[in-house]
């Protein structure tokens, strides 16, 4: 996913304070770019992970002059900001999901007359029909099943309109535009049922927990999979960790920074 560049090119990463964005800067530091410019909403110290080598701004993407602050003199672009949450945030905020169009629709403005080269939008499996996704028993979703359009409502519908914006800036004004639709960053995806999921972390925790359930609450989609046949056949890639082994290194985590002797005691 990472553009053929030179490590002099200078690479933004929006959303950068969030955990996807972080580990996006932290990866092209690794890999030996020198010139990333990191940008967030939120301030800096509420970055989940910050790398002091990143020019790190905080900056309101909405506006279309911090748009064109943050993507002077790039060679790419990253785009992973957004104003969303979970399920609870998507389905009572939808306005505020939908207002996320005024990120990519500006930062595709600045990208363009910045001279950028390359243009990605993080976009999400929410794109797709809402009636594929109505039963547990679900097949794995193609790239094309977003159309006839139908997907979650606000957020859904602001994602597939981002992907249609970076289609047309790739065809009017010769933008390098890729999209990728995350379904989840923990692992193959899994089938698994909340009571399931449950069994996991009680397995990794060595807990016994006692479920109540409130039936009433936001609950998405009944079944989503992906079917990985296009980005294996394009990129040689195809995803191998297990959902247990994403919970697991998650939940060791959080133990560590939360009481630093329970990873080693669990």
């Amino acid at each position: 996913m990472i553009p053929a560049m030179t490590p002099d090119d200078l690479v933004l990463v929006t959303g950068a304070g969030g955990f996807i964005g972080g580990h996006l800067v932290a990866e092209l530091l690794r890999r030996g770019h020198r010139r990333v410019r990191a940008v967030d909403i939120k301030p800096l110290d509420q970055w989940f992970q910050r790398a002091e080598a990143a020019d790190s701004r905080r900056l309101d993407l909405r506006r279309l002059e911090a748009c064109h602050e943050a993507a002077a003199g790039t060679a790419a672009v990253f785009n992973l900001a957004a104003d969303m949450g979970g399920m609870g945030f998507i389905e009572t905020h939808k306005a505020a999901c939908m207002l996320s169009v005024l990120i990519n629709t500006h930062l595709l403005l600045a990208a363009r007359d910045a001279g950028t080269d390359r243009f990605f939008f993080a976009s999400s499996a929410c794109v797709y029909r809402a009636d594929r996704q109505d039963v547990t028993d679900v097949e794995p979703l193609r790239e094309g099943d977003a159309y006839p359009a139908m997907p979650e409502d606000g957020y859904g519908w602001e994602k597939l309109f981002g992907e249609r914006m970076c289609r047309h800036f790739r065809e009017d004004f010769g933008l390098k535009t890729r999209v990728a639709r995350y379904h989840n960053v923990y692992g193959r995806d899994e089938l698994v049922t909340i009571n399931q999921l449950v069994d996991i972390v009680e397995r990794i925790a060595g807990v016994r927990l006692r479920r109540r359930y409130r039936l009433e609450a936001p609950t998405g989609v009944r079944g989503r999979n992906s079917d990985n046949t296009q980005v294996t056949q394009a990129l040689g890639w195809a995803p191998t960790g297990r959902l247990e082994d994403g919970l697991r290194k998650t939940y060791e985590w959080i133990a560590a920074s939360m009481t630093p002797t329970a990873a080693t005691t669990t």
